[in-house]
């Protein structure tokens, strides 16, 4: 047997000469680390683990993601397959919205920022004046909201995907949730302290 200092601590390896008493011991208790190692694996921070539904996103998401003349992209909601039917929104998002018209009335600043922002998706293509819908049913009314930069007068405009419809479901539910594009705190904690120096 020979001990050797690792950066995990020591360990033993090598040949026996004759099997101690408590081998089966020994062997349960390696097959017990070899499962924990396992389980508490780190993940691979270049190919993550992906869930059947992440895939399935993804593998969607390449499918029908098309660039324009422009240089931007276009890519189809990533809805799930059989969605439940969304019910109706509309009165939902009137509320939401007359409660931000008393906002505007309070603060004529606000509502010109508002309104400035609101121009400009217009101006870029990101917003299209809506018609009557043929079947409110399968139109879903998304409520928005400001949201300031700490510290500055700098505003955006925030679409609620979570607001609920009439049948309790929001657009968010109806949505496949694709895989993260952030790497988690642990895998980044792990690779800053693999190395000696570290570089961020």
């Amino acid at each position: 047997m020979v001990a050797q200092e690792t950066s995990l601590g020591w360990i033993l390896f090598g040949s026996l000469q004759q099997p101690p008493s408590n081998m089966k011991v020994a062997a349960t208790v390696l097959a017990n680390v070899k499962t924990f190692w396992e389980v508490e694996a780190v993940p691979n921070p270049i190919k993550p683990f992906l869930t059947q539904d992440e895939q399935a996103a993804e593998d969607f998401f390449k499918k029908t993601t098309i660039r324009k003349t422009d240089g931007s992209f276009q890519c189809r909601m990533l809805l799930k397959p059989d969605p439940p039917q969304l019910g109706a929104s509309r009165n939902m998002a009137l509320t939401r919205y007359k409660s931000l018209q008393s906002k505007f009335t309070k603060n004529p600043e606000f509502k010109k920022g508002y309104r400035a922002v609101i121009n400009d998706y217009l101006l870029q293509g990101h917003l299209d004046p809506a018609g009557e819908p043929t079947d409110p049913e399968r139109v879903c009314y998304l409520p928005h909201h400001a949201v300031r930069k700490r510290g500055t007068s700098e505003l955006r405009v925030v679409f609620d995907a979570s607001a609920k419809t009439r049948n309790g479901i929001s657009l968010n539910d109806v949505q496949r949730k694709g895989p993260k594009l952030q790497q988690d705190n642990f895998t980044l904690l792990i690779r800053f302290w693999s190395h000696t120096v570290a570089i961020t």
